[in-house]
């Protein structure tokens, strides 16, 4: 008896067919179903005595496809019930493993990590949103003070070129204006040219502030800023004007540094600005006087004793509009009388300034 070898078969399109599809897409179960079929056909022909009995083998090709059928298609298939089975079991391990309630399942430490992940980058938003707004409400905050700052500038310009008299002084505005032979400084906001017929290049500048943007102790005060300008400028003398209702602390009114520098405060909001109108006649006077005693002119004599007089009287009779001013806020009746009032100090101030200034031409 020759020893048993095994062999390869090729298997017609016919009869391949007759497997099942999903048996067929699998090569490892292919290989067991078709062997299985091969001994079920084999056995009946064998017992058959060497006939094939074609119902035979057509029935347990049939009830065996119907059986791996059944357990993997349908509803009630074994495969169906298993993965019912591994979802719906409350100890198995998919419910083990994806159990939000329980810290230590894997799904519950993803999910945990998650929301770390989502708070972080929720916190890093809030945060650059935050820095977003306080950027440009500095942005804003910067353009609204420029804009405010050009006003104040403008507003001084105008009053004093429209409260000069006589005298020829050009007045402009130069804050925006580079300073030749520097790296782009602009420093020093109003220019006033001395126009005088016995000297020539005389100026004195004006740095103005309409907000509380400036320190007179401690390190790059006005008092600096003021020297700076008029170093830069090449002018003899500088007024630094501050707005009353924003001062940067609550310092005098008048404030004198040298011959050569004084600080006033005006009030912007009512378009008094009669400090300045002192401080730029008492200025002008002085730098015209100096500049003529360095040449040895004799400069025009002044009764200086009448001048300090008047000068703190307007500072006194200043004093007390501002306090009369600031009673007056709010109050709805008995104002005429102390409108009255102040109309009439208002006058009187005005008269003295045009007496002072008679003094000074």
């Amino acid at each position: 008896m020759s020893a048993i070898e095994s062999f390869n078969h090729e298997v017609t399109t016919e009869l391949a067919s007759l497997i099942p599809e999903e048996v067929r897409g699998d090569p490892e179960r292919l290989e067991d179903w078709v062997n299985r079929a091969l001994e079920i056909g084999l056995k009946a022909m064998i017992q058959g005595s060497g006939s094939v009995d074609l119902a035979f083998v057509n029935k347990s090709f049939e009830d065996w496809k119907n059986a791996v059928s059944g357990k993997l298609i349908g509803e009630d298939s074994d495969f169906e019930q298993g993965l019912n089975d591994w979802f719906n079991d409350d100890d198995g391990s998919f419910q083990k493993n994806f159990d939000l309630d329980d810290p230590k399942s894997p799904f519950a430490k993803f999910m945990a990590a998650q929301k770390i992940d989502r708070t972080t980058h929720e916190n890093a938003m809030k945060i650059l949103v935050e820095e977003i707004k306080t950027a440009v409400t500095k942005d804003s905050v910067r353009k609204i003070a420029l804009v405010q700052g050009t006003n104040f500038e403008e507003d001084i310009k105008t009053h004093l070129n429209d409260t000069k008299g006589n005298v020829m002084d050009k007045i402009e505005r130069v804050g925006s204006s580079n300073i030749k032979g520097t790296a782009a400084r602009k420093t020093g906001d109003v220019l006033i040219d001395i126009v005088d017929p016995s000297e020539s290049n005389l100026k004195i500048c004006i740095e103005a502030k309409s907000g509380a943007d400036y320190t007179l102790r401690g390190k790059k005060t006005l008092w600096d800023e003021m020297s700076e300008s008029m170093s830069l400028r090449g002018a003899q003398a500088c007024i630094g004007v501050v707005d009353l209702n924003n001062k940067a602390s609550n310092h005098a009114n008048w404030m004198t540094n040298g011959e050569d520098r004084v600080i006033v405060a005006v009030d912007w909001e009512e378009m008094d600005f009669t400090l300045l109108d002192v401080a730029y006649q008492v200025l002008r006077h002085s730098v015209i006087g100096n500049a003529s005693g360095s040449k040895g002119a004799k400069a025009k004599s002044i009764d200086t004793t009448k001048c300090d007089k008047l000068l703190k009287e307007i500072l006194d009779k200043m004093q007390v509009i501002g306090s009369m001013r600031t009673k007056l806020t709010g109050i709805d009746t008995g104002v005429e009388g102390i409108r009255s009032d102040l109309n009439k100090l208002e006058k009187g101030v005005g008269a003295d300034v045009r007496e002072l200034r008679s003094l000074l031409s």
